[in-house]
């Protein structure tokens, strides 16, 4: 009787650990299932970061690139400016020195050489004054 009832309570104990280990097993599936399930999901998630970085950094790429074109093509139109106001001020200033040495010419014919001095000390008395 002894060992009928020790048998039977191992055999108990056999299907209880059987269903435990199972039990474990199913467990460690799931959370394994679960865990690689998060993985995956965060893989998927870096990758389509990554994408968007990049399209991202690409899109910044060209914008700088353009930006950098059209500044130099502002930098030689302001040189080309320059160099046309330059040789615009060189001919208002040939143009002038031409005028004024005219007007000395007709003054000279005009009133002499004596009236030209005077003239000269009366635009010399009027720019001390002024």
């Amino acid at each position: 009787k002894f060992a009928k009832e020790r048998q039977q309570v191992l055999r108990e104990s056999e299907d209880v650990k059987g269903r435990l280990e199972l039990k474990l097993t199913e467990e460690r599936e799931k959370i394994l299932r679960n865990t690689q399930e998060k993985v995956t999901r965060n893989e998927n998630e870096f990758r389509l970061r990554c994408q968007e970085d990049s399209n991202r950094i690409g899109n910044l790429e060209c914008q700088l690139k353009e930006a950098r074109n059209q500044l130099s093509t502002l930098q030689s139109q302001h040189k080309s400016q320059l160099l046309e106001v330059s040789m615009l001020r060189e001919e208002e200033k040939q143009n002038n020195n031409k005028l004024h040495q005219s007007l000395i010419n007709k003054f000279k014919v005009s009133y002499g050489y004596h009236g030209y001095v005077c003239m000269l000390l009366l635009l010399l008395l009027l720019f001390t004054l002024g």
